[in-house]
């Protein structure tokens, strides 16, 4: 019989296990001298009940063929099989399982499971019934170590988002304290003062205008502005967006200068669209706002070469106009993968 399987101790490792993945071997080790057993694991399966991982277990790693079987059993099943000839895998029976099907999603299918050898006997009813309440115990573990893992994608993702966009982005706080900020922000401050940024945190117009926002709960497509430049450069353009719906929480500041082109990467084009080398560099110039002839003349070419490469990029890219070439570079992939190399 089990001891006491319900343990705070026990309970407080599982959810552990939501934040701390390093700790389920630490509770499976639990479960398995709770039940007197040889191995305790956690396996996860494919939709078709093959294995992907089996990592609190090595010396389990060769799964027996009783796990696969239970994959397309719904959540909170708990099941028994009795000992097998042989596993899959050609090793010696592992004796009594007794198994939980603790999550599944679209893709894959996690089970726990404990096995006991033969002559300790098969599992009881008393005993299914005590991994059952386990399961629910165990569904949040793997939900919340999910969620934590998806949310870690997540902000990567935003991260590269924000590193390869052609606008200056601002992340500020609910009292404006500077959160994270990409290369063009970061290359904007160090040309400028005009933004009001101090000890951190962004002053000045930007400040009142988004204190404005907040009194009038604002507009959801962001409050627009421009900002004069002491140099007597074009007005810095502003977008503040306030990352919730009383503006309290934070805001999004996209900043665009005049002076800061886009800056495709020439590879990427190259290998969208089948360009030479050549024609992904003339692309790149004409979507970075050169015109033909100033591509031209900064790559000492002729303009009579160039019109021909310009041509040869039109067949390939499927346009007929710089302004369709333009808007189909910038609203593709590349447009926001900006060659970080030339803002250093």
């Amino acid at each position: 019989m089990p001891r006491d399987l319900s343990t705070p101790e026990l309970l407080a490792e599982i959810h552990a296990c939501a934040v701390f993945p390093e700790t389920w071997p630490v509770a499976l080790a639990r479960l398995r001298d709770g039940y007197g057993g040889l191995v305790a694991g956690r396996v996860v399966l494919d939709g078709t009940g093959r294995v992907l991982e089996s990592p609190h277990a090595p010396e389990h790693a060769r799964i027996d063929s009783r796990l696969p079987g239970r994959a397309h059993r719904p959540v909170g099943t708990v099941f028994t099989r009795g000992p097998s000839r042989r596993t899959s895998a050609g090793a010696p029976s592992s004796g009594y399982l007794l198994g939980l099907v603790a999550e599944r999603g679209v893709a894959e299918t996690v089970l726990v499971y404990v096995t006991r050898d033969a002559p300790s006997g098969g599992f009881s009813r008393a005993e299914r019934a005590d991994l059952a309440r386990l399961a629910p115990h165990f569904r949040h573990a793997l939900t919340g170590a999910r969620r934590r893992g998806e949310d870690t994608l997540i902000r990567r993702a935003a991260d590269a988002l924000m590193d390869r966009a052609a606008v200056g982005l601002v992340v500020v706080d609910g009292n404006l304290r500077i959160v994270k900020t990409n290369p063009r922000a970061e290359a904007l401050m160090e040309a400028t003062r005009d933004l009001g940024v101090r000890e951190g945190r962004l002053n000045g117009a930007v400040e009142r205008a988004l204190g404005a926002a907040r009194r009038e709960r604002g507009d959801e497509a962001g409050i627009a502005m421009t900002l004069p430049r002491s140099n007597g450069a074009r007005p810095l353009e502003l977008l503040i967006v306030p990352l919730d719906a009383d503006g309290d929480g934070g805001a999004l500041v996209l900043i665009g200068a005049a002076e800061q082109r886009p800056v495709m990467m020439a590879e990427i084009l190259r290998r969208l669209h089948g360009l030479s080398p050549a024609e992904a560099e003339l692309a790149a110039g004409l979507a970075s706002g050169l015109s033909l002839a100033e591509f031209a003349e900064e790559t000492e070419r002729s303009i009579e070469t160039a019109r021909k490469t310009l041509k040869r990029v039109f067949a390939k890219t499927d346009t007929g106009r710089q302004g369709e070439l333009i808007q189909r570079l910038l609203t593709g992939p590349a447009g926001l993968a900006t060659d970080l190399r030339a803002l250093h």
